[in-house]
């Protein structure tokens, strides 16, 4: 050829890490890379470790994965792995009858793919993915060379950009009791209800894991962070999506019931993260807070700021599809001001209403502590807040101590 090809990474289409009861699951996908010189591939080469790859091409050949992956595919599982483990992975495209490796440029670190497997029966929610799919959400390009954030300066904005922060583990189902009524996260029991918002944070904060010798003690999740492990796979169109948000087809989420279901028992009811029931059974608090429209801090969890000093209100109750602007980070409801979206967000009209239809937005009005809770859930009959479940469906007018009989809990950790 003359000119030896240099590969460039573009981004990951789907990062997933998620852990049963025995093992963890992973699995990657990317865009095509792109060549500086025309080649044409015939195959991927996968790396793994379980510390940092290097990035000589001859030294990393040691860490190369039997088998090869199609250009066709550029998708990868790996099955059978360890909890608790940190494990490094990085591709590189061949080409040619001898299988010619194509190195990337050594400072283009977003090829090399960092994925903390997940303590038994939680999820992974990767730094990067949720940046890329808020990011995209947004219409804003996400920077590669910068853990994929992008430009944000909205309610939540992570010093003028919009960046997770951090890798997310998340517990795989709602939280509910052991027998010596401590918190735990089980499938295929009844999560634990009619808790106040302090009382959610209290049943995590007893809960811990461990990512190799590191202890985590677990809090209750963060809006931000409710909202990014709530997206669901790619591959549902809006009218799959509905019919599960709304249990219209069998596996669907809980809806429409008037009682708490067990957890994790409903098939197609599971983020692209791994998480079941996020959206509809239970609600789920959050530990964030409001006083008059405002977001205040709480001793709940001191590292959430994302909403203090803020002010929440300015929209009415209702649909989305009712409502002009959606901030996507928070999932709130937004109006017009001045002929433009206030905080960042996103017209209804640019979004487009069958991507939001079922989904209900409550604002937080009234004096006094007002918490969050998510995703809908089921509820008695003439419940106004029962059988409204969805990814953006959030309450943020319940008092803090309301202990109410449809509301619960969700746990998780932050990594770095």
């Amino acid at each position: 050829m003359g000119v030896k090809p240099v590969a460039s990474f573009v981004t990951w289409s789907d990062i997933y890490a998620a852990s049963s009861s025995t093992s963890t699951t992973v699995n990657f996908s990317w865009a095509a890379l792109t060549t500086d010189v025309p080649v044409t591939y015939t195959k991927y080469y996968i790396y793994r470790s379980t510390s940092p790859l290097p990035t000589d091409l001859t030294a990393l050949t040691a860490y190369k994965l039997s088998g090869s992956i199609s250009p066709s595919v550029r998708s990868y599982t790996d099955s059978n792995l360890t909890p608790e483990t940190i494990y490094y992975y990085t591709i590189r495209p061949v080409y040619g009858p001898s299988d010619t490796v194509i190195d990337t440029a050594i400072t283009d670190t977003s090829v090399y793919l960092k994925i903390i497997a997940p303590p038994l029966k939680m999820a992974l929610v990767h730094r990067w993915m949720a940046n890329i799919e808020i990011c995209g959400l947004m219409g804003v390009a996400a920077d590669k060379a910068n853990n994929f954030r992008c430009i944000y300066t909205g309610i939540g904005s992570n010093g003028g950009f919009y960046d997770l922060g951090y890798h997310l583990l998340v517990d795989r189902y709602e939280m509910s009791l052991d027998a010596t009524l401590k918190g735990q996260n089980a499938s295929n029991v009844t999560p634990k209800t009619a808790i106040t918002q302090t009382d959610a944070a209290s049943y995590c904060d007893d809960m811990d894991e461990y990512i190799g010798t590191t202890r985590y003690v677990k809090r209750l999740l963060r809006r931000t962070e409710q909202v990014a492990a709530s997206a669901w796979p790619t591959t549902l169109s809006n009218s799959d999506r509905e019919n599960i948000e709304t249990g219209a087809v069998s596996g669907g989420c809980a809806n429409t019931q008037t009682t708490i279901q067990t957890t994790g028992t409903r098939s197609l009811c599971v983020s692209r993260y791994g998480v079941y029931d996020i959206v509809g059974n239970a609600w789920e608090w959050a530990s964030d807070r409001t006083s008059s429209g405002v977001g205040v801090s709480t001793t709940l969890d001191a590292g959430n700021t994302s909403i203090v000093g803020f002010s929440l209100s300015g929209s009415g109750a209702g649909s989305y599809t009712s409502q002009a602007c959606l901030n996507f980070p928070l999932g709130l409801a937004k109006p017009i001001s001045g002929g433009s979206c206030v905080d960042s967000s996103t017209p209804v009209t640019t979004i487009g209403t069958d991507k939001l239809t079922g989904d209900y937005f409550w604002p937080p009005v009234g004096s006094g502590g007002r918490g969050i809770r998510s995703g809908g859930g089921v509820g008695a009959s003439g419940d106004p807040f029962g059988a409204k479940s969805g990814r953006w469906t959030v309450d943020w007018y319940i008092p803090v101590q309301s202990a109410n009989n449809y509301t619960g809990a969700r746990c998780g950790f932050s990594v770095p």
